[in-house]
């Protein structure tokens, strides 16, 4: 099942066994099937959140300018993957997922932005395998792509200490581009449900469930603005292929079933060969061979359009022989 789906359906049983008001922290989930209600949904493939993940990866700096003329077309907009589709991000930069953070089978986001589509802020939400009942994450990031909010600095030590600053090392322009991109967004908590949630989670498990509850969303920012680039990106390199749910809606009517909600899959444009050069590529910049190798997905840039460009192999395929002259 869908996570919005699965929203959905965990909505219905909090109507039906439990009064909205009651319950605060429960009372989100009816929140979030409302807003739901004629938002564009997003699918991405694997390929799609695959390519997202790689523009993560690239030149903070490039990324940083983009968003200066980044229009969030639509007043609400959800976006949601397999999680698998990142099992190559999750090797490279954070290794074996521990027991108390099992890795999630959905991730979503549900974004909600005022009329000049460059500020509202974000819904996180996340399936487990096996599990009927999504979460939501108690903290989200309040953006706005204009402004500049100072981050605390236990935030800014752990981005610098962070793999993905690794990358680079002995860049300032580019590890200070990335920290102004997070500077773009405030996290705090989502509206009362979160911060009722969060005592309760404090009583519970005390500080560090509260910081891993932090940690998930905030990490997960640039990703976010990826899968924006990504869908807003000038030149078409996705296929958009909407699905229409009103056939199968009409069964599940007449069983008193919760309908399915109606949503678009998102496909990267790949033809076979590349397709299959990228599968055995690994994620990073690593040079197949002196002259042959597979060039990732990136950001680019020209003036006030940005966009994606696409896997390719660079070179010629010729041997380079190096010769050495030795004189006296």
């Amino acid at each position: 099942m869908f996570l919005m789906d699965s929203v959905c359906e965990t909505a219905r049983m909090v109507r039906e066994h439990q009064p909205r008001n009651a319950a605060p922290v429960l009372g989100i989930y009816a929140d979030l099937a409302e807003r739901l209600v004629g938002t564009p949904r997003y699918l991405f493939d694997n390929n799609a959140i695959h390519t997202a993940v790689e523009l993560t990866l690239g030149r903070p700096k490039v990324l940083l300018e983009a968003l200066q003329h980044l229009r969030i077309p639509y007043p609400k907009l959800w976006v949601e993957w397999e999680e698998t589709g990142r099992n190559k991000l999750r090797q490279k930069f954070i290794g074996e997922i521990g027991p108390n953070r099992p890795l999630p089978d959905r991730v979503g986001f549900l974004l909600d932005c005022d009329a000049s589509g460059r500020k509202g802020h974000t819904v996180w939400a996340w399936s487990a395998m096996g599990d009927v009942i999504p979460n939501i994450a108690p903290f989200a990031p309040f953006f706005d792509f204009d402004a500049r909010y100072t981050q605390p600095h236990e935030r800014i030590d752990g981005l610098l200490n962070g793999n993905l600053a690794k990358i680079w090392d002995g860049h300032p322009v580019q590890q200070q581009a990335m920290l102004e991109i997070w500077q773009t967004a405030d996290h705090r908590p989502e509206g009362p449900w979160a911060q009722s949630h969060l005592e309760e989670m404090y009583r519970r498990q005390g500080n560090i469930a509260i910081a891993y509850a932090m940690s998930d969303v905030y990490g997960e920012y640039i990703q976010m603005l990826a899968c924006l680039l990504l869908l807003t990106s000038s030149r078409k390199i996705v296929e958009l292929a909407p699905v229409d749910m009103s056939r199968l809606n009409r069964a599940r009517a007449r069983q008193h079933k919760v309908p399915r909600l109606d949503h678009t899959v998102v496909s990267m444009y790949l033809d076979p060969a590349v397709q299959a050069r990228q599968q055995r590529a690994p994620l990073g910049y690593a040079r197949k061979s002196p002259r042959v190798h597979l060039v990732s997905s990136y950001l680019g840039r020209r003036g006030d359009k940005h966009f994606v460009v696409q896997p390719y192999t660079r070179g010629q395929g010729e041997t380079v022989h190096r010769r050495v002259s030795v004189r006296g």
